[in-house]
């Protein structure tokens, strides 16, 4: 028979009682309040506090083996009460009859409690069903995973002083935890495992503990049974039931008002929500029934068939089902945390395991798959030459270059006749073929972009367009100057030449090739990724580099236009069969209205269709030149070659 194991108290300063009284007053504001601020704070101070007993208990210990240092005899009694247990008290029996006094006693009355249950719950068995059971959380604790080192050095330090069966004493295992804890991890990981305990861990030394110190040994009712195990079973008993008590802490599987076995709850902490709860009841007038449940011999009523069948056939919440890969879990307001809700995952997310919280992200170069279980590379898409957007662009464009250099070979082939050297027939050459490359430019923007036609496209196109409406330009003011220059004593006649009207092309062009020059230069354009556009999909595109820099190349082919519009515009009324202004201010008209309706559509779209929005109006615009100021000339070659004279000239 062992005695119980009082501690020293002579460590116990003034300061650590002080100390004491802070941490319950701390746990006391945090069980009122509930905040995380409060919690945090007591849960600060209990941890100095139990720091400050271990050191007020080392020194109370160095200070005894100093003053004892030159009396072997007093060291030695020093030592024996830190390692032994106190002597035990006379008993009044001896010892193996109060054992088996004891036992007979605790079995059966084990026995008659039992029986009342079963009787009472009309159970034909001495098994309780699972049916009975209230479901718990779905979440499930499959295996407890394998211990540390670490882990079994601080379980080493836990173990306190005559709480084992082991003839050694605890007191003195720490002393070796470097040396023991490699072997107990391999112990306790091996019975994980195999999910075997030793029987010699099972075996445990019951030792009888008087409820009422001045009952006499004798009165069996007034015993207590306290069952020791061995050392290592201990260690695993503590390392499993923490992962159990984490486990069932947080599925919520505890009511929030038990304080009994849980960490940082008390007895003071239950006395505080029983007060709270009766005064609660008094201020709304209500009665307070209060009921005192003390359930004899709990603990060892616990039905162990019922106990392993619930092991082997854990009962599910039927609350709320798992959630399947491609959903997440939200919980339900005013339910308890087992109760959820399964919802989709966002577009561009995915959860490929049960039961997860949050889904997870995509990379952008990938998108999820239709059951949003996982991700695939998303298609690289782009304006191609096999689309059929793509294909009827590069038909029109190729029409329109042929018909134009159609128009160019009826000009060449009728270059004398009177309507084809008005108004300067090497500006109207230039113009075709400016309007030939213009149709064939938009050919550069079909196609898998690659930093070469990124960079030359924007170029090609700015440069072209120039040349274009600079020929248009000069033929407006060819036609002015030509006009002004038959008054007499005009001497703008030398400003007629085909030197002259080249060098206004060739200045009007340089403006747009410095303008292009220095965006290839700063900023040029290259090919760019747009992962977020399309569901599913990269847009392949090239990016403008500098949109600075792609509006001012708008910007000085739009001036221009304009300009050339302004000076058809006053010469239109000008008297000349063959006058080229009517048809120059009906060009510029469509010219310019295409490229202020391209600026808001170009704007407005993204991906290819953005690149489908240039093409059109490259195209359209190109268009606009070369029917309003070539088609009515070659219907008078063509149809009205009596009107193709000189005298109709005048």
């Amino acid at each position: 028979m062992s005695c119980p194991n009082h501690p020293q108290t002579a460590w116990f300063t003034e300061d650590l009682r002080i100390q004491k009284q802070m941490c319950r007053k701390l746990e006391r504001v945090w069980r009122a309040s509930h905040s995380e601020v409060d919690r945090n704070q007591s849960y600060s101070i209990l941890t100095s506090y139990h720091k400050n007993i271990k050191t007020a208990r080392k020194l109370h210990i160095a200070l005894q083996l100093t003053q004892a240092r030159n009396s072997s005899k007093t060291l030695y009694k020093i030592l024996q009460s830190f390692i032994n247990s106190k002597p035990c008290e006379s008993l009044e029996a001896p010892s193996q009859q109060l054992c088996d006094n004891l036992a007979l006693y605790v079995s059966q009355k084990i026995e008659l409690i039992y029986g009342k249950i079963m009787v009472a719950s009309n159970l034909q068995q001495k098994s309780l069903s699972l049916d009975s059971i209230t479901p718990g959380n779905p979440m499930l604790l499959n295996n407890v995973p394998v211990i540390s080192v670490a882990e079994v050095e601080t379980l080493i330090h836990q173990i306190k002083s005559g709480s084992t069966s082991d003839h050694i004493p605890a007191k003195v295992i720490p002393s070796f935890t470097k040396q023991l804890a490699p072997v107990v991890q391999s112990l306790i990981n091996l019975s994980l495992t195999e999910g075997k305990v030793p029987l010699e861990w099972k075996i445990a030394q019951v030792r009888p503990i008087r409820k009422k110190s001045k009952i006499p040994w004798t009165d069996l009712s007034n015993l207590c049974p306290i069952s020791l195990l061995p050392f290592l079973s201990k260690l695993m008993e503590k390392y499993v039931t923490s992962h159990l008590s984490n486990f069932v802490e947080q599925t919520g599987c505890l009511d929030h008002s038990q304080s009994g076995f849980r960490p940082r709850y008390s007895t003071e902490s239950a006395l505080l929500a029983v007060t709270d709860n009766i005064r609660m009841s008094q201020d709304k007038g209500h009665y307070t029934i209060l009921v005192l449940l003390d359930l004899s011999a709990l603990f060892d009523t616990v039905s162990h068939s019922v106990l392993l069948r619930g092991l082997e056939e854990i009962p599910r919440s039927v609350c709320s089902e798992s959630c399947r890969p491609g959903y997440r879990k939200v919980p339900k307001e005013g339910k308890p945390i087992c109760c959820f809700a399964c919802v989709p995952c966002a577009e561009e997310e995915f959860s490929n395991s049960t039961d997860m919280e949050n889904c997870l992200k995509c990379p952008d170069d990938q998108w999820p798959n239709h059951m949003k279980t996982g991700c695939i590379q998303k298609n690289v898409v782009y304006l191609s030459y096999n689309d059929s957007l793509g294909v009827s662009l590069v038909s029109i464009s190729i029409a329109c270059s042929l018909i134009t250099a159609g128009v160019l070979g009826i000009f060449l082939r009728h270059r004398d006749t009177p309507i084809v050297k008005a108004n300067n027939r090497n500006i109207s050459y230039t113009l075709l073929v400016s309007l030939i490359l213009a149709f064939l430019c938009s050919l550069l923007f079909i196609g898998r972009p690659t930093p070469l036609t990124c960079l030359i496209q924007q170029a090609a196109f700015g440069i072209i367009f120039t040349v274009a409406v600079s020929c248009v330009l000069v033929k407006t003011i060819t036609v002015v100057i030509a006009f002004k220059a038959i008054r007499p004593g005009s001497t703008l006649s030398r400003w007629l030449g085909n030197r002259v009207s080249a060098s206004m092309v060739l200045l009007s062009t340089m403006g747009e090739a410095v303008i292009c020059l220095t965006w290839l230069l700063t900023s040029p354009p290259h090919p760019d990724m747009d992962t977020h556009f399309e569901m599913g999909n990269m847009i392949l595109q090239c990016a403008q580099g500098s949109v600075t820099a792609f509006y001012s190349v708008i910007g000085y082919m739009a001036l221009l236009a304009f300009m050339s519009f302004i000076v058809s515009f006053l010469a239109r009324n000008l008297p000349d069969r063959f006058n080229e202004a009517k048809l120059i201010t009906f060009s510029m008209l469509v010219f310019c209205s295409v490229w202020v309706s391209f600026i808001p559509a170009y704007l407005s779209t993204k991906g290819r269709y953005m690149v489908s929005v240039e093409i059109f109006a490259i195209l359209a615009s190109s268009a606009g030149l070369l029917v309003c100021i070539f088609f009515p000339k070659c219907y008078i070659i063509l149809l009205k070659p009596d009107v193709n004279k000189k005298e109709y000239k005048s």
